[in-house]
């Protein structure tokens, strides 16, 4: 979702959506990580997006 938005890095993502650095590059980096509902209210409002919009559900995935 973001490399179509032209998002290279963690750095514009942080820059973009306001969220702290150290969320931004969490986020950007491992999509594994969930964001939390502030993280994910920004999120949505910086890409005028919805949740399932970026966030999928895998089956195979291991449990952790």
């Amino acid at each position: 979702m973001l490399t179509g938005r032209g998002v290279t890095s963690s750095w514009q993502f942080h820059k973009q959506t306001g969220l702290p650095l150290t969320t931004a590059r969490r986020l950007f980096k491992d999509r594994r990580v969930i964001p939390d509902r502030a993280s994910m209210t920004r999120i949505c409002r910086t890409y005028q997006v919805q949740p399932g919009d970026f966030l999928r559900f895998d089956p195979s995935s291991p449990d952790e």
